[in-house]
């Protein structure tokens, strides 16, 4: 019960839409990024790429824990390298302008990046400076270096 009073008390004070805001970390006018879940009376909006990031984890670690496929080092190179790839350019056509994707490309793009995710952590698990590793790093985060420069060029020709 104290735990539904507080939080009866804090949609009130602050409102049920920033509530939702802060957990589904979007706006309330771009909701339509996430995904509504309804127990009773009481409703939760989660990012969807999030969700899809989660899954993406849970299942590629439990896939590696029950050692149900053991990917070869070709195999985890493509993964590392190019798992990433859909969300991030989701992610970044989205950011230009360019292309809006929904929410079955989110929640699919976010399944491969959760994946992604575990084989990268695996792999600098067993193997810290792994080349294909800090190259897929490196690249990633030099391709959304550049986005956001655009995306930053692109608000200031507006404002202009």
């Amino acid at each position: 019960m104290g735990i539904h009073s507080d939080l009866n008390k804090v949609l009130k004070s602050v409102g049920r839409e920033q509530v939702e805001a802060l957990l589904a970390h979007h706006e309330p006018e771009k909701f339509n990024r996430t995904i509504l879940l309804k127990f009773n009376t009481f409703s939760l909006r989660l990012c969807t790429r999030c969700t899809g990031v989660y899954i993406g984890i849970a299942g590629t670690v439990a896939v590696y824990l029950i050692n149900v496929i053991t990917p070869t080092m070709v195999i985890e190179n493509i993964m590392i390298l190019f798992l990433p790839l859909p969300a991030f350019l989701d992610w970044s056509l989205n950011k230009l302008k360019i292309w809006e994707g929904n929410n079955f490309t989110r929640l699919a793009s976010g399944l491969l990046l959760g994946a992604g995710y575990v084989t990268m952590w695996r792999r600098f698990l067993f193997s810290p400076f792994d080349s294909t590793l800090w190259f897929a790093v490196i690249a990633y985060v030099a391709l959304a270096t550049i986005v956001f420069w655009v995306h930053d060029a692109q608000k200031m020709q507006q404002t202009k």
